[in-house]
């Protein structure tokens, strides 16, 4: 009976606080309670397929957890997973490294272009008639013939005009809450020496419009869940 209701106190927190079922989102009240902690931990775990968390690492995990601030790295591994600490949330992986985005040119942008197994698809599809959208400005005389999709760490490029201002891929991954473990697996889109995408959330000024003067836009469709969920986040913060 006592575990039941126990079962049932770490279902109630998981029925508010799980996004995902890889990423758990972790109050300050949460982690001052230490055996909440833990047994919210567990439940999620075994919930999500796990193995059984050891319990020495379990307690030095709780213990780095209430005496870190929300930006500290901390991470828990057992067995074939792990758990990790970023900005407030939990995020369960499997200890199988997620791959790093190719850098591949984009030479046919009628189709789509596979990045990978974890990386997934990227492709411009058409939206509306093309020039619908036609703005008079300077940076519709940019050309787009041809773009290269790439990662942070193969790429010399760190910024990216938006809004009138150049923003670094650093900020801007903070901003978003992009934790540094799957920065290299973003998709950057490049063309020439100019970086003009991230993902399919955040494009320069040039080639948003561009897309709109084409009346297409970029989509980016990863396979591995945590990507989803960092590309599902960034959607609905747009909305």
């Amino acid at each position: 009976d006592a575990r039941v209701l126990l079962e049932r106190l770490a279902d109630e927190y998981l029925e508010h606080h799980l996004p995902h079922s890889y990423l758990l989102q972790v109050t300050p009240e949460l982690v001052d309670d230490r055996h909440l902690l833990k047994l919210v931990i567990r439940r999620w775990a075994l919930k999500s397929g796990t193995t059984s968390i050891p319990a020495h690492r379990m307690r030095s995990f709780c213990k780095q957890l209430n005496g870190t601030d929300s930006s500290k790295h901390v991470e828990l591994a057992w067995d074939d997973w792990k758990i990790r600490y970023y900005k407030r949330k939990l995020w369960l992986l499997t200890k199988k490294a997620i791959f790093t985005c190719p850098d591949i040119a984009w030479t046919e942008l009628a189709g789509e272009i596979d990045l990978g197994p974890d990386v997934g698809l990227v492709s411009l599809r058409e939206i509306q008639k093309p020039g619908s959208d036609t703005l008079p400005d300077a940076s519709h005389s940019a050309s787009f013939e041809t773009l290269s999709v790439t990662a942070r760490n193969l790429t010399h490029l760190t910024r990216i005009k938006v809004g009138g201002h150049h923003k670094t891929l650093k900020k801007i991954f903070q901003a978003t809450d992009i934790p540094p473990w799957l920065r290299n697996s973003i998709p950057l889109i490049r063309s020439g020496d100019e970086l003009v995408g991230m993902g399919d959330w955040c494009f320069s000024d040039s080639f948003s419009s561009w897309m709109r003067q084409h009346g297409v836009e970029l989509k980016w469709q990863p396979r591995h869940p945590l990507l989803q969920v960092i590309r599902n986040q960034q959607h609905r913060g747009q909305s």
